[in-house]
């Protein structure tokens, strides 16, 4: 501990005999201003007693700077191999600890308050979900928590069927998730897989492919035929329009209303070319597919009304 402290007070003793030296040099330029009234000889004589000053100066702010470094090199080598203090790269901070040259405060500082605003707006965020969704998911201390969704109970399996007559509705439990199998009499089948009371995704097939009573592992496997796989694409952009997040059961009553005006399908004829068949993807001949989302009008794809 003496041998560091008397380094130390050897390194500040040659910085004072640096910054000595520096001013002695300042001193010596100033101290003999140049004098246009003497002669050739005495302003040589001035100015070569000024050169050697200026020289020896120079020559001693060198020695001292030379002395500082030896001194500040032992006082490093003394501060790496102090093991009690574990600086690291962090210990160069303690370099220069004033705050107008050292810029890591200004650093840190911006990084807490960049936290600080991302965790208000995530606060902020998370309420807004929770208003607009009503089964949010509810956080604790635990870990997330999820609100119980209300089941899709045998009562309102029930009212669906007694909504939609002309429907076959049958509901199934598949993997801890409720599935139901709307049929359309003479046309197709719907696979309906529900999330809680909303529409997760939704399949058309043909009367003669597999159902799920039949085979409940080959739920998501798409219709062969090329009518069929059109409606399941048309079916779950109706169900992202039927969306409703304040009501989600909502979504259900109107993807079934859309459903329920595919009867007779591959009888009716577009309502704007007033045709049946309509050559469209794949050069294949397609009844009207399509439905409005308001009138529920039959039309095929190429023929609908741009919303």
């Amino acid at each position: 501990m003496a041998d560091k402290k008397a380094l130390i007070e050897q390194c500040l003793g040659a910085t004072k005999g640096l910054r000595s030296s520096i001013s002695h040099v300042f001193e010596g330029l100033v101290e003999q201003p140049a004098d246009n009234k003497s002669s050739e000889s005495a302003e040589a004589a001035k100015t070569s007693e000024f050169v050697e000053r200026l020289k020896k100066n120079l020559v001693d702010v060198q020695t001292s700077y030379g002395a500082l470094e030896k001194s500040a090199a032992l006082v490093s080598q003394v501060i790496k191999s102090d093991n009690s203090i574990a600086l690291g790269n962090a210990g160069l901070l303690t370099l220069d600890p004033i705050e107008d040259k050292n810029r890591f405060y200004g650093q840190l500082l911006d990084a807490y308050n960049w936290h600080e605003k991302l965790n208000t707006e995530a606060k902020q965020a998370a309420a807004s979900l929770k208003r607009q969704h009503p089964y949010a998911v509810r956080r604790t201390d635990d870990g997330p928590i999820k609100r119980p969704r209300p089941p899709l109970t045998p009562n309102i399996l029930e009212a669906l069927k007694a909504k939609h007559i002309n429907l076959r509705v049958s509901g199934y439990r598949i993997c801890g998730s409720t599935a139901l199998e709307v049929t359309v009499p003479k046309t197709f089948k719907a696979i309906i897989m529900l999330k809680g009371v909303g529409i997760d995704q939704v399949k058309i097939r043909g009367l003669y492919e597999c159902s799920l009573m039949e085979k409940k592992d080959d739920i998501w496997s798409p219709s062969k035929h090329i009518v069929f796989q059109k409606l399941t694409d048309y079916a779950n952009s109706a169900a992202l329009h039927y969306y409703n997040s304040a009501e989600p059961f909502t979504q259900i009553l109107c993807l079934m209303k859309w459903l329920d005006s595919f009867h007779g399908m591959f009888s009716r004829k577009c309502t704007k070319c007033n045709q049946h068949l309509k050559e469209e993807s794949e050069n294949a001949l397609l009844p009207p597919c399509w439905r409005t989302m308001d009138a529920l009008l039959p039309y095929h794809y190429s023929c609908k009304p741009q919303s």
